[in-house]
C-alpha cells in the first residue's frame, strides 16, 4: 500500500480510502514440527504389539504405523477409532528424526543435573534438559500461567521411566482450555511407563516404548507414542488419543522449532490486564495463533514502548497509549480507532519474506479518527459500518 500520512486526511476521505482497500487477509499456516509423523497416534520404526487377548487398548484420532502391516499385531482385539493401521512409514520416521533433532537444539530454559526426577515439580512453559536419564514418580504439574499456545519440551539424554500411579497434570490453562498448548517428551533411548499412569503429550523415543496401563490426563490431555528404531509394546489396557480434549499438544511448534506466531510488548513497556486471562509480560513472547488483547499497553518510565504482532491473528480491544509504534509482521491485527494509540505509527511488514506482509483491519460499529501513519507493503481493511 506504500506510505500514507493519515494526519492530513479528513475523516470522510480517510473512511473512503480505507473502504477501497478491501483485501483478503494472508493465509497464516506453518508445517507441524512432526511433519508427516503428525498423522500417527502410534508410530514405530520396527513393530507395534498388543499383548492383550481381550479388548483393552484404544487408539483414537490417528493412525498406527510400522514398516509393514505384518509388524503390527494385536489389532484387533485392540481398537482404533478414527484411524487405521499403516505399513511403509519411512518418510514419517525421517520426519520424526528431524523433529527430535530440532527439539534437542532448542534453547534450554533449565538444566537438571543432580536430581533427575520430575515428580513433585511444577514446570512453567519452557525447554528442560536432562543430561542422562529421568524418572517420574508421583505427580508432575504443568502450569500454563493462564496463557494460550504455550509449550513444554523435556529433552532427556537417555531414558524416561515412570513409576506406578505417576501423573502428568495441567493447571492454570488459558482461555481456550489448553487446546493449542504443546508438550514434547524427547528421550534419547527408551520410554517405559509404569502401571496406572495418567499421561499427556507427544512421547518421542530414540529406541522403544513400553506401556503399562495408561489413561489421558484431564484438561488439554492427549497422548502420542513415536519410536524411531525399535518397538512399541502395550502390556496392559491403555488409552491413547492424539487429540485429547481437542488439541494434539504440538502447540503450533513448527519445523523451525518456533511457535507459529506471537504478540510482544517491548521490554520497556507496561501492561494492565483486561477481563480475559491474557497477561503480557513486557519483553516476553506471548505465543499464540489467535488472541484478543483486551488489556492496556503503555510506555514505562517515559521510554517509548512498541507492540508487535508476528504471524498470528490478533485483536486489540483495550486502551493503548504506547508511543513507540505498532508492528504488524506477517500478521493480521484487528483494531478500532479507539484501540490504537491515537497518534501512533503502524508498520506493515514481512520480516521472514513469506510473501504475506501485515494486514491492519479496522472493525468498528461507529465512526472514528486515527491520526497516525500507516506504512509498509501490507494491506488495510475497513469492515463493519463505522
Amino acid at each position: 500500500m506504500g506510505f500514507m500520512n493519515l494526519k492530513t486526511v479528513p475523516r470522510l476521505s480517510l473512511l473512503a480510502a480505507l473502504a477501497a482497500l478491501l483485501f483478503a487477509p494472508p493465509s497464516l499456516s506453518a508445517q507441524s514440527l512432526l511433519g508427516s509423523a503428525n498423522k500417527f497416534t502410534v508410530l514405530s520404526g520396527a513393530t507395534v504389539t498388543s499383548a492383550l487377548v481381550i479388548p483393552g487398548l484404544v487408539i483414537s484420532n490417528g493412525d498406527v504405523g510400522a514398516p509393514s502391516l505384518a509388524a503390527i499385531t494385536g489389532f484387533p482385539p485392540a481398537t482404533i477409532i478414527n484411524g487405521t493401521t499403516i505399513g511403509g512409514v519411512a518418510p514419517a520416521i525421517t520426519d520424526l528424526i528431524n523433529a527430535r533433532n530440532i527439539l534437542n537444539l532448542m534453547p534450554v530454559t533449565t538444566v537438571f543435573t543432580a536430581t533427575p526426577t520430575l515428580g513433585g515439580r511444577t514446570l512453567t512453559p519452557g525447554v528442560y534438559k536432562f543430561g542422562v536419564a529421568a524418572d517420574l514418580t508421583g505427580t508432575l504439574t504443568l502450569d500454563a500461567g493462564g496463557k494460550n499456545n504455550v509449550t513444554w519440551v523435556v529433552n532427556i539424554g537417555t531414558s524416561l521411566t515412570t513409576a506406578a500411579n505417576a501423573k502428568v497434570l495441567f493447571t492454570n490453562l488459558g482461555s481456550n482450555g489448553g487446546k493449542d498448548n504443546g508438550l514434547f517428551w524427547n528421550a534419547g533411548a527408551a520410554i517405559t511407563f509404569g502401571a496406572t499412569n495418567v499421561i499427556a503429550g507427544n512421547y518421542l523415543a530414540g529406541t522403544h516404548i513400553d506401556f503399562g496401563t495408561t489413561v489421558p490426563t484431564f484438561g488439554s490431555g492427549s497422548g502420542r507414542a513415536l519410536a524411531v528404531t525399535d518397538y512399541i509394546a502395550f502390556d496392559g489396557s491403555a488409552t491413547l488419543d492424539k487429540l485429547g480434549t481437542g488439541g494434539d499438544l504440538t502447540g503450533g511448534l513448527d519445523i523451525s522449532g518456533n511457535n507459529s506466531g506471537y504478540v510482544l510488548l517491548s521490554s520497556h513497556g507496561k501492561y494492565t490486564q483486561g477481563a480475559s486471562s491474557v497477561i503480557l509480560t513486557p519483553g516476553q513472547l506471548y505465543n499464540t495463533s489467535n488472541v484478543i488483547v483486551d488489556g492496556g499497553n503503555a510506555d514505562a518510565l517515559l521510554v517509548p514502548a512498541t507492540f508487535t504482532a508476528f504471524h498470528t491473528l490478533a485483536t486489540l480491544t483495550g486502551t493503548n497509549t504506547y508511543t513507540g509504534g505498532t508492528i504488524v509482521d506477517g500478521a493480521t491485527l484487528t483494531v478500532s480507532s479507539d484501540n490504537l494509540p491515537v497518534n501512533g505509527n503502524v508498520s506493515l511488514i514481512d520480516s521472514n519474506n513469506t510473501g504475506s506482509p501485515g494486514v491492519l483491519k479496522f472493525d468498528q460499529p461507529s465512526n472514528g479518527t486515527f491520526s497516525g501513519v500507516i506504512s509498509g507493503a501490507g494491506n488495510v481493511i475497513k469492515q463493519n459500518v463505522g
